[in-house]
């Protein structure tokens, strides 16, 4: 179903939507748990090599990279289609609130 599809019930795009956005916020969670692990291997290999640089600590660095950079992505794409549909549109005084504000101010 298109997340815009006007013909859809709001429940259904509402679940919809729900559900995808957290199958998307939970590959990012594990997208940046990858990266925290890779980083501590990388902290390993430096102390075993006793030297910083190495082969390995260099492979984990860029892969927790590689990974942080997935999970950003996944989020600029949960943003982008957040902008695309409608948000709550913005409430409008009516003459009958602004008389009930009138009178208790």
């Amino acid at each position: 179903m298109n997340p815009v599809d006007v013909t859809a019930t709001t429940t259904e795009l509402d679940e919809e939507s729900v559900l995808r956005r957290v199958r998307a916020n939970a590959l990012a969670r594990g997208y940046r748990a990858a990266a925290r692990r890779a980083l501590v291997f990388a902290r390993q290999y430096r102390a075993e090599e006793k030297a910083p640089g190495g082969d390995r600590e260099r492979a984990c660095i860029e892969q927790a990279r590689a990974w942080r950079s997935a999970a950003h992505a996944v989020h600029i794409t949960q943003a982008r289609i957040a902008a695309d549909r409608p948000g709550l549109a913005r409430a409008r005084r009516t003459e009958a609130t602004t008389k009930k504000i009138a009178k208790s101010g």
